[in-house]
């Protein structure tokens, strides 16, 4: 598997400047929050969403070969539940 597709989407550039303005922090109880956030929280999601992601081709095969015959776009202000309409 390429690196790329394993770490799928993730900005670890970002994630690294994250870091650092988090231990620069003054507030010790702000900068223990934002650290465990960095350092738990946001690997622990994203791994999730690795596996899942990487699970898709083994559980649905034929995801990739669906033709698309006409899109439909469903527009919304957020948390209006358009994403209940879909599928």
């Amino acid at each position: 598997m390429a690196r790329a597709s394993f770490f799928f989407y993730f900005d670890f550039a970002t994630w690294r400047r994250m870091l650092c303005l988090a231990w620069r922090e003054q507030n010790p109880r702000n900068r223990r929050r934002l650290l465990f956030s960095l350092l738990v929280v946001v690997p622990t999601v994203a791994g999730v969403d690795a596996v899942c992601f990487a699970l898709d081709p083994l559980l649905f095969p034929s995801l990739r070969s669906a033709r698309v015959v006409a899109p439909v776009f469903i527009l919304g202000h957020a948390r209006s539940g358009t994403t209940l309409l879909h599928g």
